[in-house]
């Protein structure tokens, strides 16, 4: 780090050490739960714990103060949650932080998933070490928001008996772009959310979509309803809510954010009720070079 400021690096992000001791490797014979004895695997898990809070309390307590002596801005982040000597909690971890949106996304009360993660395993680790993609890009997009001065907000996706439309793509080639349009009439309230890793969670799924929408004269909405925006879904995951202000074809526009590929699901739903007739929807599956 000497180097790097020396080299006039001015900001560093920091992240803190994981609880080690809550991988299911412990879990030494598979049975989704750790044996109680002397030098078992719950001892060892606890010990790992305390091993991993003795690294994580000398970052926060020597290295990051280190460096800001130096005179360089410096974000750390936790990644298991911040206790003192007591057990109190001073700041919450970021495994801590996204258990809510995972136990949501998959139907798990939160104090279960929390009190018995070995036996939910699949939803935090694809192995018995290491975290999924979809809880990494969770942590990111907390650790981005932290970043950038911003509230994390976290919609989750729109319930299955509310959904007026379900659209799946895959952006191939960095720079591809999908469209559709979808026919609004003026005064509709519609909530449009693009889906990836943060909530699909499956092998291939879009990292970081990108979601516009254009309105009838092909103007870019930026107009939305408060907590909503271009990653207020899960993680990095888009939900936009939006009242039409005028009758006419609007634009959904699915891209990824640089060079990212992989498969997304697009979901509308319309909060006020009206006739069938109302609307219509015509898909266009042809793309374009991107241009936001």
């Amino acid at each position: 780090m000497k180097e790097m400021v020396a080299r006039n690096a001015t900001n560093f992000l920091i992240t803190g050490i994981p609880d080690v001791g809550l991988i299911p490797r412990y879990d030494l014979d598979f049975d989704r739960a750790l044996e109680d004895s002397p030098g078992g695997e719950l001892e060892r898990s606890q010990l790992a714990t305390l091993y991993s809070k003795m690294l994580d309390d000398l970052i926060r307590e020597e290295v990051v103060p280190a460096l800001r002596a130096t005179g360089v801005n410096v974000t750390y982040a936790p990644l298991a949650d911040v206790t003192d000597s007591a057990g109190e909690l001073i700041e919450e971890g970021a495994l801590s932080s996204i258990l809510p949106s995972l136990a949501e996304l998959y139907d798990i009360p939160l104090q279960e998933l929390v009190d018995t993660i070995l036996a939910h395993q699949e939803k935090v680790f694809f192995d018995h070490v290491h975290p999924t993609a979809q809880v990494h890009a969770l942590v990111v997009s907390l650790i981005h928001a932290t970043l950038e001065g911003m509230e994390w907000i976290e919609n989750g996706p729109i319930s299955a008996d509310s959904i007026d439309l379900s659209f799946e793509g895959s952006i191939a080639t960095a720079g591809k772009v999908d469209t559709f349009t979808v026919s609004l009439r003026k005064g509709q309230v519609w909530t449009f959310e693009m889906l990836g890793m943060s909530t699909l969670g499956d092998d291939g799924s879009l990292a970081d979509p990108l979601l516009q929408i254009l309105d009838p004269r092909g103007k870019v909405l930026t107009d939305f309803l408060e907590g909503s925006g271009e990653d207020s879904g899960f993680g990095f995951d888009a939900h936009l809510s939006f009242t039409a202000e005028r009758n006419g074809d609007y634009t959904i526009v699915a891209g990824a954010t640089g060079s990212l590929t992989g498969d997304y699901l697009i979901q509308g739903a319309m909060a006020d009720v009206v006739v069938a007739s109302a609307f219509t929807f015509e898909f266009d599956f042809s793309s374009y070079g991107m241009y936001f």
